[in-house]
């Protein structure tokens, strides 16, 4: 009768969440954040059974699944250790939302229950919908794209392939609980990551036997391990456990920065357009003082002239364009668009609750949340804008050092501090551009920028496939700027994209030679300093404050003699910042000299990998001293008289 009762009392509470979270989706409305987690202790309070959490997870919306292992973890019942070790997997796999607050959250759900109570429960949990969700998402995102499955079919699988495949994820999973509560330490970020390494292993081991094949799916096939970096040889599988070299960062106590790092001041930036309206009077004036020093010469003078009629009128144009304050095509939509995994171009959405307006971010490759469309009265209202850094990748939402940074100025204004984590990962400077203008609508009073490594790391090898060089790539980066291309396209000429290549994804047949990666390089970097200075401006138009944070990358990446010096852009990313911030008038902070600073007191204790866990993403250390460095400059730009 009880048990009746319990489970009875455990299906009202699911369906209560349930009601709440299918306001996430698009046919309904969302709920608050505290509404949420009401709910979910509610649920928390009565068993619960798996098929009642799958049933959140079924929603496919990220907020739903986070608050099924939320539930899972509050319930600390071992019985539900099989689903929470499929969950952190399936979530690699995005058979479910692949977001760090679900993965890892249930990793450590795991880690906090009795070891021998759920040994059991995870031996016997099936782990080969794995295989299909992976295939499947390589099929998506490879081999139909490069032209060797249609739309519809399904990704080829043999028995004895699948076998294989089987075999070596309970090979896997045997020697995870054979090392006991390290094996599932290890499944965690500040682990070995071997929940990730095991889906690495996964797709790797499946490329590798289709690459055998002939025709389009083994050219596919191998098309896609070269992109992904994939070895290639024999493919270890299953993949080992331990991976040498890591090691979790130190759980030190960060103090408040004792000074801040600011490299430019606020103030009042260039007008846009006044330069180049200046270009053009000089030159028109030093044409006239020349024809009026050598008369003899006005023939070949007005022939210069001549020529240059059209880029002058061009110019002109922009300049004036600009002073009207009119728009250039990239600020209505990116001209690269790399991360696509925000809809179409929105992150921000407006909705409804109770008849009350709010705004709401729906996850994916973002952070969900609902909040006032307005800020609560005497509340500060700071929104957070990036990339995969920004969003805390690998990282509960509360390791992430935009809620670490609203948290200290909350201490240290002593007034309520709403923060909004804009940070989206996979995405570029474009792409983040068209966020900011979204997220103005929120009346932040700070905006806080750290980004870049995106622009000058996937974006800059763009040319190295058959669809861009760094001419084209150039070519759509200058059209997209100009004001004269928007003002023509507004009145329906076409001219700018064209058409992609249906071959353009795979990589050139010949490399790109170092000078076209100089090239290249110094093309992203310009579009990627433009794009943060269209952004500091828009935040200062809308009346908040922008601040700029240098992104930082570990030194060691950086030295001669390091096998990863390709993908260092220390340089090009503090370029980007400082100039971006004097155009802008914004302020920039120095963060690596933050980081590098915290380190040199810690002599012994850290090292420079203690800060991040790959070459730009910090680690929770990392995103403790990011946040206490950001403190000073932010403070000051939210007490200063506006």
């Amino acid at each position: 009768m009880y048990e009746g009762y319990d489970r009875f009392v455990g299906a009202l509470a699911i369906a209560a969440v349930m009601l709440l979270s299918s306001h996430f989706g698009v046919l309904a409305e969302p709920a608050t954040t505290s509404a949420r987690h009401a709910a979910v202790q509610e649920a928390c309070a009565a068993p619960v059974q798996v098929d009642q959490l799958e049933q959140l997870l079924a929603t496919g919306r990220v907020a739903s699944g986070i608050d099924a292992v939320r539930i899972a973890q509050c319930r600390r019942d071992p019985a539900l250790a099989g689903w929470l070790f499929l969950t952190a997997l399936r979530s690699h796999v995005e058979v479910v939302p692949n977001d760090p607050d679900l993965g890892y959250r249930a990793v450590r759900s795991l880690q906090d229950l009795p070891f021998d109570a759920i040994v059991g429960p995870i031996e016997a949990v099936d782990l080969s919908g794995l295989i299909d969700g992976e295939t499947e998402r390589l099929a998506n995102d490879w081999l139909r794209p490069l032209g060797a499955l249609q739309d519809g079919e399904p990704p080829p699988m043999t028995e004895a392939l699948r076998a294989d495949l089987v075999s070596g994820l309970d090979v896997w999973r045997v020697t995870v609980l054979k090392r006991g509560p390290q094996g599932l330490a290890s499944l965690d970020q500040d682990g070995e990551r071997a929940s990730l390494w095991v889906v690495d292993g996964l797709r790797n081991r499946y490329l590798s036997v289709l690459s055998d094949e002939g025709g389009a799916l083994g050219a596919a096939a191998r098309e896609a391990r070269l992109q992904l970096g994939l070895a290639d040889g024999d493919v270890p599988w299953p993949p080992p456990v331990h991976r040498s070299g890591h090691r979790p960062p130190p759980d030190l106590v960060v103090a408040p920065a004792d000074e801040d790092r600011v490299v430019v001041a606020p103030g009042r930036g260039r007008t846009p357009g006044l330069v180049p309206l200046l270009v053009l009077l000089g030159l028109t004036a030093g044409w006239l003082a020349a024809a009026r020093a050598w008369p003899e010469r006005r023939r070949a003078l007005f022939a210069v002239a001549a020529l240059s009629l059209a880029p002058g009128a061009w110019l002109g144009a922009e300049a004036v364009l600009a002073l009207a304050g009119a728009e250039a095509p990239i600020d209505a939509r990116p001209s690269f668009n790399l991360g696509g995994a925000v809809g179409p171009g929105l992150l921000v959405r407006p909705t409804e609750i109770d008849g009350a307006p709010y705004l709401e971010i729906e996850g994916g490759s973002a952070r969900p949340a609902v909040f006032e469309a307005a800020p609560v009265d005497g509340a500060v209202r700071i929104a957070v804008m990036g990339e995969s850094s920004v969003f805390g990748a690998d990282y509960l939402s509360e390791d992430a050092f935009a809620t670490l940074l609203g948290g200290r100025l909350a201490a240290t204004l002593q007034r309520p501090v709403e923060v909004i984590n804009g940070g989206v990962g996979g995405v570029v400077s474009d792409e983040i551009l068209q966020f900011t203008h979204q997220m103005l609508t929120t009346s932040p009073d700070l905006v806080v920028f750290y980004l870049g490594f995106n622009d000058l790391s996937p974006l800059s090898t763009a040319a190295d496939h058959r669809a861009w060089s760094p001419a084209t790539m150039a070519l759509r980066g200058l059209s997209d700027r100009s004001r004269a291309v928007g003002a023509l396209q507004r009145l329906g000429v076409r001219i700018g994209h064209a058409e992609p290549d249906p071959t353009g994804a795979f990589l050139d047949d010949r490399p790109t030679t170092p000078a076209e990666r100089r090239r290249i390089g110094a093309i992203v970097e310009a579009m990627l300093t433009d794009n943060l200075t269209r952004m500091a401006r828009a935040v200062r138009a809308a009346g908040a404050e922008p601040l700029i944070g240098i992104q930082g990358q570990p030194a060691t990446v950086c030295r001669p003699e390091s096998p990863s010096i390709s993908t260092c852009f220390d340089e090009a990313l503090r370029r980007a910042a400082v100039r971006a911030g004097r155009r802008a008038g914004a302020t920039v902070v120095d963060l690596p000299a933050a980081i590098e600073d915290h380190r040199t007191a810690r002599e012994g204790d850290v090292g420079e990998w203690d800060y991040y866990w790959d070459a730009v993403h910090p680690s929770r250390l990392g995103h403790r001293v990011l946040s206490e460095a950001l403190v000073p400059a932010a403070a000051a730009l939210l007490t200063e008289e506006r």
